[in-house]
Formats: C-alpha cells, structure tokens, sequence
C-alpha cells in the first residue's frame, strides 16, 4: 500500500457551482493552445484510420534514447533523442505509446470494431493508439543537421555522417511503464524507424488526480475522488484532525459495451487500466471556510437512446465511475444541486428522456419542485444540445425529437438556461 498522499485546499464552495461550469466550458481551447510543441492537429486524430506500410529503407544507424536512466516521477519531464538519422525530414515524429510493448503494426481486423463506433473510413487500422506524439522538427536544429556525427570513414575521410535531434514530453503517472517510438512520412503513411527502451513510474500506486464535487444542496459536505494503483481503502484527513476512509472502486474491459461477439474498441486496443477510483465525503463543513486537507495515506449494454457507438464502447462506466454524482441509482445518472442561489438540474441525454420515461417523470418533479423565491436561477444541462449553428456531421449531435419532448419542460418551468458541451461548442 502507498505511504504517500496529496494536499490541496477547499476554496470557498459560495461559487463552486460557477467554477466548474467554468472549468467544463471554458477550458478545452485554452489548454491546447498552452501546449504547442504536442501534436493535436486532425492528421493525427485520424492517424488510427492509416495504414501502417514498412519503411521502404530502414536506417541501420537509428538510435532512440530517453534522457530518464531512473524510474518517472508523478509529473516529469522525458527528453527522446534520435540519433542516426541520415535524411531528417520535416514529416519525421515520434510518438509515446504506453504500456510500452504496444503493438503499433497494422490491425486489419480492427475495421469491425470501429464500424460500432459509425466510422467507415478507410482501413486498415493501427493496433493501438499513440498517447501523444511531436515533430522532430520541434527541435530547431534538427532539419539544417546542425548535430552531426560521422558513421563511417574511408582513407581518413567521412562519408556518411548522420544527423540527430531532441523533443522532450511531459509526462504524468499512468501506471503503466511507456516507450517512445521514431516514425518517418508523417501521418499520411507513417513507418517505424526506431523504438526506446521502456521506462517505468517509480510509484505506481501514488494516489493522485484529486477532485471535488458536492454532494447535496446544504454546502456542508463535499466528496473527493481520486485515483490509485492501491485497491485498500485509503483515507482524507481534513480540518482539525478529522478523517475519512475512501470507498474503492473501479471497471474492467468486461464493463465496456461490444456488439455481440465483437470487442468494441474501448474493450480491446483502445483499453487502459484505469486503477482505483477512491472516494470520501468530508461532512461538518462550514460556508465560505478554507479548509485543508491529504488525501491517500494508508487506512489504519449502456441503454443509450442512441444506437451509435459514440463512446467507442465505453457506455459510461468510465464517467460514472470517476465521477460519482448523487444519482438515485446506478446508470441513471440525472441529479438536482442547489448553490447559492442557483438550483442545477442535470440529465442524461444518452439515457431516454421521451415523455412518461423514468428521467422525464423526474426531470418533470423536479422543476416543478423549484422554490424560485429562494433559488431564482435555474440551469438545466446535458450533453447533446437542442439546436445547432453546425450543418451534417456524422454522427449527428442535435435530435430534434430531444427538443420536441423536453423543450416545454423548461419553457413551461421558466428555466433560466439550458447549458449542453459536444464537439468543443457550448450551446445556451
């Protein structure tokens, strides 16, 4: 069992309601652009739809090395250099594949598993999904060759020098070991070149990624998630020598949802470990307190409306588990909040929200329950949006039978707005 934990501080929790629409709304664009040098252009969100060919003349003089000779810290920095290089090319990449041994050769029977998921494009398919990827060119040296090395010698002179260049990844504990592997003609039609050795994390089971979400309406309590490689309960200590234990949960690939016989992509090479999720309730909480707290030292078929495979197979086991809510059940993830003065009605569209469904009877009570002299905001929020600037796509975002049942919901309730996030829009 890990020995370590994490420290944070609980801000005032008067505007917690407001902050997280912040952090879900505002936040997509803006950590893109503070990441530059990482690839995140559509060539290599589609790099799974290309095939994998052999480089046509590999390079017996290509070393991939990793500037870590120790185990990774939770948060660290990897510099791979690749050395060897007879022709550098401003398609020339290197991608972090995590568990290390991944197989990133061609996966032709890959095509079934993402027909599930609606997408048709060309295949074959590579087996598994590089976890982020940069240009060699990142280094500026490394396309004029200004780092040069000689391979081989005749009479005293070289006749084949070889260029070399550095990108440096940052690196946050996942568990488990990574690699890094150099691949030439960009994502159009990549081939590997060369592949590091693996590197491990030194702590595993490091409990780590901390979060806090409120669980009723009152503002005295509020839950911490976080995440593990430990499978005992852990504990938070917080304010003045309390403590609370964690409840341990996780999902496993047999959770994903397939077609039939066929593995769906989120319960095969789209798959991760996704360690244990720790859960605990701070309770006793006092309005507009800052309070401190360590988290992880030791203790002494989704039913989706829609029929096509978004989530790749997930159906929601993964959100539901690293994101526990006051639900009033397991898969019926609909819930009302009240901050300040603001009540928050939130629903699943996924789920079926059609008139006398289980969610309409509740979406139903629940606004008709809403005391406006108290709370005279009300927000109501779910995925899919109900109307959309955006024309064709595939699968299509916006159903108009959603906004044909629901709508009159939220008109005849006053509701003050309905807040959906898909495809990096918000809509209001």
């Amino acid at each position: 069992m890990s020995s370590s934990s994490s420290s944070c501080s609980i801000f005032s929790k008067f505007f917690l309601g407001f902050y997280i629409l912040l952090i879900l709304f505002g936040s997509s664009s803006a950590l893109w652009s503070s990441l530059p040098s990482v690839v995140s252009s559509l060539p290599f969100r589609t790099l799974n739809r290309r095939s994998l060919l052999p480089c046509p003349d590999p390079n017996p003089y290509i070393q991939v090395n990793i500037s870590s000779d120790s185990e990774l810290k939770d948060d660290d920095q990897v510099t791979v250099t690749v050395s060897g290089v007879l022709f550098p090319a401003d398609s020339d990449w290197v991608a972090m594949v995590s568990p290390a041994h991944s197989d990133v050769t061609n996966c032709p029977l890959s095509a079934w598993l993402y027909k599930q998921t609606g997408d048709l494009s060309d295949l074959p398919l590579l087996c598994h999904y590089p976890v982020k990827a940069q240009y060699m060119s990142n280094d500026p040296d490394y396309l004029d060759c200004k780092k040069k090395e000689c391979q081989k010698y005749e009479a005293g002179v070289c006749v084949v020098h070889t260029c070399s260049g550095s990108v440096t990844f940052h690196v946050v504990n996942i568990r488990t070991d990574i690699g890094f592997l150099f691949f030439a003609d960009g994502f159009d039609t990549p081939c590997i070149l060369g592949r590091s050795r693996s590197v491990s994390f030194a702590n595993p089971n490091s409990p780590l990624y901390g979060h806090l979400s409120s669980v009723d309406s009152t503002g005295t309590s509020m839950k911490l998630t976080w995440v593990s490689g430990d499978k005992e309960p852990q504990e938070i200590q917080y304010g003045d020598g309390k403590s609370q234990a964690s409840t341990v949960t996780t999902f496993t690939q047999d959770d994903m949802c397939s077609s039939g016989s066929i593995k769906s992509p989120a319960a095969d090479f789209g798959w991760h470990d996704p360690g244990y999720i720790h859960s605990a309730v701070m309770t006793e909480l006092e309005p507009s307190r800052t309070y401190s707290y360590k988290y992880g030292r030791d203790y002494m078929d989704s039913g989706s409306v829609y029929t096509l495979g978004d989530s790749g197979g997930e159906c929601g086991v993964a959100y539901e588990t690293y994101f526990p809510m006051p639900t009033p059940g397991k898969d019926k993830p609909w819930y009302s909040i009240e901050q300040a003065s603001i009540h928050f009605t939130v629903i699943s569209t996924e789920h079926d929200w059609s008139e006398n469904s289980e969610q309409y009877e509740w979406m139903k009570k629940d606004l008709e329950s809403v005391d406006r002299s108290r709370t005279p905001w009300v927000i109501f929020t779910g995925h899919r949006p109900m109307y959309s600037s955006l024309k064709g796509g595939f699968p299509a975002s916006v159903d108009p039978k959603f906004a044909e049942a629901v709508e009159p919901l939220l008109v005849d309730n006053e509701v003050t707005v309905y807040l959906s996030y898909i495809s990096n829009k918000v809509f209001g």
